[in-house]
């Protein structure tokens, strides 16, 4: 049984579900935050993923890249950046761990072939952090 279906302008490059049943898509163009009952949230668009902002930085929920070789950013429940990493080459894929404090990026550069990334996203103080 399906619980609602969309219809996208792009191929979906990854699809992705938090907690809460939001629905984060990427595409070749941007990206598409749902939520649970389907309805639009945020339209990212590859401008959008320039911006970090500074301050608290809670953990992400989502990630997403936004050009061949553009920085994986890691993005909230509510669509926001709110963290980067560049792997130095195209991005092919990335998964956040289930405490959302790591996230592995693959990743290629011709010449230098494939690499896989560790990285650390988690923030000692992310408990006290608060969406504005």
């Amino acid at each position: 049984m399906a619980l609602w279906q969309k219809q996208i302008y792009s191929p979906a490059l990854s699809i992705q579900t938090g907690d809460n049943l939001t629905t984060f898509v990427s595409t070749n163009w941007g990206a598409l935050l749902y939520g649970a009952d389907g309805s639009l949230l945020k339209n990212i668009t590859s401008s959008a993923i320039a911006s970090i902002p500074s301050g608290c930085s809670p953990l992400p929920n989502f990630w997403y890249w936004s050009g061949e070789l553009a920085p994986v950013a890691f993005i909230d429940s509510e669509g926001s950046v709110i963290s980067s990493y560049n792997p130095g080459g195209y991005t092919n894929n990335a998964a956040l761990s289930s405490d959302r404090q790591y996230a592995l990026v693959a990743s290629s550069n011709e010449g230098s072939g494939f690499s896989l990334a560790f990285v650390f996203l988690g923030n000692p103080n992310y408990q006290t952090c608060e969406h504005t």
